[in-house]
């Protein structure tokens, strides 16, 4: 049993590479891979060593501009959508991120492996929730600490206020949440 989850650890250490996740957060996913196996896989995936520095730590950082709360909210939609289908929470991790890419494909991504891992951590620990709009009807990630302002907040009713002309919205599936809907917002930046 142990041997197993070994291996399947290390597949997934690979997997995490490859989606450019550093050691420490590969250590963190996989934890029977150790500290030297990890720098090891991210040096052969990657082809370079891992960068040197501190992982994001502030949750805030998250937070600051509409487009990093805008690509936040895609993972944190993702994340939600996926979470309770997949056995395990690493499994999710890399699914809501891949549905990340898929969904904001074209577009320069603002959040790394690494800072949605610390997103969907901090969304684990309740000091970031995801909220609804209840002028657009959006879900987007909200600061526990903040005083809860729709219109200030939330990416979709900024970006319309910014344009002067309502977001194009195209549905996935049957649902126009952030989970399922691409909502440009190059304008809003």
């Amino acid at each position: 049993m142990i041997r197993a989850q070994h291996l399947e650890d290390l597949a997934r250490a690979v997997e995490l590479a490859k989606l450019g996740a550093r050691p420490p957060v590969i250590r963190d996913l996989c934890r029977s891979v150790p500290s030297t196996e990890s720098i090891r896989i991210y040096t052969e995936v990657v082809g370079v060593k891992p960068p040197q520095g501190q992982l994001p730590s502030r949750h805030e950082s998250l937070m600051e501009t509409q487009r990093l709360r805008w690509h936040g909210s895609v993972i944190a939609a993702a994340y939600g959508g996926v979470r309770d289908t997949l056995a395990r929470y690493q499994d999710a991790y890399v699914a809501a991120y891949r549905h990340y890419q898929e969904i904001l494909a074209g577009e320069e991504l603002l959040y790394s492996f690494d800072r949605a891992w610390m997103l969907l951590r901090q969304l684990s620990i309740k000091n970031i929730s995801t909220v609804t709009c209840n002028r657009c009807d959006a879900q987007y990630i909200h600061n526990n600490q903040d005083i809860l302002n729709h219109e200030r907040n939330c990416p979709v009713c900024v970006a319309v206020r910014r344009n002067g002309q309502p977001c194009q919205v195209q549905a996935m599936g049957q649902s126009a949440n952030l989970s399922r809907s691409r909502v440009r917002l190059a304008a809003a930046a």
